[in-house]
């Protein structure tokens, strides 16, 4: 993977951009990544982990500690519906994010919007809250608005996309959901 990575030296200097580790969930491979972040580390590549923070903190501390920045979604702040919505809860989540945010990386925080399902007016402030008491050092909330582009993908496998009748948040609604995070 680093002959791969270290093809774009040129795109990441004229850039002063990185690599950014998503999944999945790329912190369910620890070591992997970790040994993938050395040799980013090494070449003076900057490594970033997007994370939905559903991992082992014993696991994977070793590694978190070596990234130059997170992106940490959050999905939902109420544990029962985070749980019907993901099939796990959320408390194990939300210590993660406290934990990182206790190493001083540069983080944020994202809430990946999805209409009847995470955008309530509640939801959206409690996660505010929980940045403002809990993470005060992250960068910034950004809030992702539910997109399709996975369905050719679902089709492809013939898997059943749970969310096909759900129609992406419009520019208004976003605007608006926005606005809760700042009061």
């Amino acid at each position: 993977l680093i002959r791969i990575i270290k093809k774009d030296m040129v795109f990441y200097r004229q850039s002063s951009g990185g690599v950014t580790f998503s999944g999945g969930e790329p912190l369910t491979q620890p070591e992997f990544l970790k040994a993938v972040i050395e040799g980013c580390q090494e070449l003076g590549i900057h490594a970033a982990i997007e994370t939905c923070g559903f991992f082992s903190w014993e696991s994977a501390e070793d590694t978190v500690r070596l990234a130059d920045f997170v992106l940490f979604d959050i999905k939902h702040m109420d544990d029962r519906t985070h749980q019907a919505i993901t099939g796990v809860a959320n408390q194990r989540i939300l210590d993660n994010a406290k934990k990182i945010a206790a190493l001083d990386i540069p983080m944020v925080v994202r809430i990946p919007v999805i209409p009847s399902i995470n955008d309530s007016k509640e939801n959206i402030k409690a996660t505010a809250r929980f940045v403002r008491d809990h993470l005060p050092d992250a960068l910034g909330i950004e809030m992702l608005p539910y997109h399709r582009f996975g369905l050719s993908k679902y089709n492809a496998l013939g898997l059943d996309y749970k969310l096909h009748h759900i129609d992406p948040p419009d520019d208004t609604r976003m605007e608006m959901l926005r606005g809760l995070i700042t009061d």
